[in-house]
């Protein structure tokens, strides 16, 4: 009841008060022990988060865990404190040398006059670093190499995932506690145990070196990625698995970096109109109510990482390892500005007719499967579209079109019957790839006319021969006779060579 008492009431009166408390429970420890754990001195009920984390810091204290604080142990509180003032006789209130629980408790609400809840939480928070040692840690972790200097924010991390694994508040991770952050971020938990033969007690020193070396040392980008992930789950309350995207398989991985290019501001979210971009570019039948109302865990329409990889894994059924480095090879041009159209990655993953037809098209011209279209495999498809490769090749020395700029080529080129051309287009060469090598090699040569051509640009190649006619007809007699016809043929041998 005393510490529901105005603020303004003073220190000295509080410890009269206490004095006369002390009278009945001098002589029964236990008595005035039950009586701070029945919460007569905070709030009334469970133990307050701040009730923990004081009986955390006086069990750093309690060296030899008596449950009282010898003399060694209260300077090393007072030091801790920043208190020069503190001394054994002005806290020792019953007189018996030590510093009991209610004494403690006292003292503890002197050290936090006159700081509002903020200031509170962050002396808090360096009373317990102080207490575990950790600046001392920090230096000894520099030295090792497992973070670059003792300002690392690297190591604050580590801090914070400590408490959060540290779920028993014993300043140690045991092997009930290991088991869980395997369980959280993965691990070979048979290697582990048998390193600590079942016996495993982390201090956070120890804790920090087994991350480091857990993580093949990048615990830099693994820590951070653990807290937000860990907080996040807090704060939702649920035991999702975290472990897939600390360390992601190639699958997820890609799925990750999809993640990271829709989340346009950087949130760490897909948030509503992100949303809209992302179901547009994966096209098909998205329900974006389905989206929202199955994996929002926040219920304010947006969506997490983890809750953005499982919903892929369970609703796209292309969510293959080649289907989603299309989708990310596309969305990396699209975010760069450099993609020919705003469909660029709904065409890679799940193409229409035509696109479909444009992609087989680049699969058979790209001759030696190197994903792109080269200067040499360029100069056949220009003659096998009716175009002179010599004038539209003028100027490019070492050009490669990927697949969405060679589609996009060619539907730019076949305008208003892109569909027909390339249908016929791939057919005419299915059939060439599958006839007569002597003669589809004179054709990418250009020693012969290209059949594609033909068929699929008549006009263009009426014109060449007539051209050609016109070349060969010397005397202009409109038909190719006696020398003429002797030195069109000789050329035309030659070529055949």
């Amino acid at each position: 009841e005393l510490f529901k008492m105005p603020d303004d009431m003073g220190l000295l009166l509080k410890r009269d008060i206490l004095k006369k408390r002390f009278a009945m429970f001098k002589d029964n420890t236990t008595a005035y022990n039950d009586a701070f754990k029945k919460g007569l001195i905070f709030e009334k009920g469970e133990e307050s988060d701040l009730q923990k984390r004081l009986m955390f810091l006086f069990n750093i204290w309690d060296k030899n865990k008596s449950g009282h604080l010898e003399v060694e142990e209260f300077l090393k509180c007072a030091k801790d404190l920043g208190n020069s003032q503190l001394t054994m006789a002005a806290c020792d209130l019953n007189t018996d040398g030590r510093i009991d629980l209610l004494e403690y408790f006292l003292v503890m609400d002197g050290a936090f006059k006159g700081k509002n809840q903020g200031q509170t939480e962050v002396f808090l928070y360096e009373l317990e670093k102080n207490a575990v040692e950790w600046p001392e840690a920090l230096i000894k972790l520099t030295e090792k190499g497992v973070i670059s200097s003792p300002d690392d924010p690297v190591a604050e991390q580590m801090y914070t995932l400590f408490g959060i694994w540290d779920s028993d508040r014993s300043l140690v991770i045991d092997m009930a506690e290991l088991g869980k952050i395997l369980k959280d971020i993965g691990g070979d938990w048979e290697k582990l145990a048998a390193e600590y033969k079942g016996d495993a007690k982390l201090d956070h020193y120890a804790f920090c070196l087994f991350l480091h070396s857990l993580w093949a040392g990048k615990s830099g980008d693994k820590t951070a990625l653990a807290l937000e992930l860990l907080s996040e789950r807090i704060a939702r309350g649920d035991t999702g698995d975290i472990g897939k995207i600390i360390n992601p398989d190639e699958l997820t991985s890609t799925l990750l970096e999809l993640f990271d290019l829709w989340d346009d501001d950087k949130s760490g979210y897909i948030e509503m109109g992100e949303l809209e971009t992302v179901l547009k570019d994966l096209g098909g039948g998205w329900s974006e109510f389905l989206l929202v109302s199955e994996f929002d865990s926040r219920g304010d329409g947006s969506i997490n990482r983890i809750d953005f990889v499982q919903f892929l894994m369970k609703h796209w059924e292309g969510a293959t390892l080649k289907t989603a480095t299309l989708a990310l090879e596309a969305l990396r041009k699209k975010v760069a500005g450099n993609a020919l159209t705003d469909n660029v990655v709904k065409n890679a993953i799940n193409p229409d007719k035509l696109y479909s037809k444009l992609g087989q098209l680049f699969d058979l011209w790209d001759a030696d499967k190197s994903g792109g279209i080269e200067m040499k495999e360029l100069v056949v498809v220009l003659r096998d579209i009716g175009m002179d490769p010599d004038k539209h090749t003028e100027g490019i020395s070492n050009e490669t079109l990927d697949r969405e700029d060679f589609c996009e080529f060619l539907r730019v080129m076949w305008m208003g019957k892109e569909l027909e051309t390339a249908g016929i287009a791939l057919e005419m060469l299915r059939k060439r790839l599958q006839g007569d090598k002597a003669r589809r090699e004179l054709e990418e040569k250009g020693a012969l006319e290209s059949s594609i051509a033909a068929a699929i640009a008549p006009d263009a190649v009426n014109e060449k021969l007539k051209e050609l006619f016109k070349e060969w007809d010397v005397d202009g007699s409109g038909s190719i006779e006696g020398f003429e016809l002797e030195r069109m043929l000789r050329r035309c041998m030659k070529a055949f060579e």
